[in-house]
């Protein structure tokens, strides 16, 4: 019994209250990818907040009309759900009362991951969850305030977990600005 509270506690102080463990820490250069490989692709856009992201043939780009609590989302446009086969892109305008994307739960083998994403030469500190081998899910905010969740989820479709994970950086190296 003392040694699972003493565990319980190393526990909460060195991956839960200092940040987590850093699971493989990278930085992605997600601007250099070839134009060429994205050009047939279909674009999604949001004019109001003056931004564009592309994604496969095959994909689907649709609004969420309630979040993974069941609340209902209030605004048409305020998520956005991006998907092909294993690998969803969520976006998600401010405010952000709304759970777009992510989990709504963590278990106990959770693993905290951080990783760097570079759009268009702009860093972006993502952070998330590994939440199983071949599950995981990661955000970020960029400065006018969109809120972006990727997540893999490995088996929904003959796609593996690494073809998924780096199909959601092409996806996220479209993204540009337009305002």
């Amino acid at each position: 019994m003392i040694g699972a509270v003493a565990y319980g506690a190393v526990y909460y102080f060195f991956f839960y209250k200092k940040g987590g463990y850093n699971y493989g820490a990278q930085n992605y250069q997600t601007q250099t990818q070839n134009n060429s490989e994205t050009a047939d692709w279909k674009t999604y856009k949001n004019d109001e907040y003056g931004f564009e992201i592309k994604y496969p043939l095959g994909g689907a780009a649709f609004q969420i009309k309630e979040d993974e609590l069941g609340n209902k989302v209030e605004s048409p446009n305020q998520c956005t759900q991006i998907s092909y086969e294993s690998s969803f892109v969520y976006i998600s305008l401010p405010p952000h009362n709304v759970k777009c994307g992510g989990t709504t739960g963590l278990g106990i083998d959770s693993i905290k991951l951080k990783e760097q994403i570079n759009i268009g030469g702009k860093i972006y500190q993502a952070e998330g969850w590994k939440l199983g081998p071949n599950y995981e899910f990661l955000s970020f905010e960029t400065e006018n305030g969109l809120h972006i969740s990727y997540v893999v989820v490995e088996g929904l479709s003959s796609s593996s977990y690494k073809t998924s994970k780096d199909l959601n950086y092409k996806i996220l190296a479209t993204l540009k600005f337009t305002k």
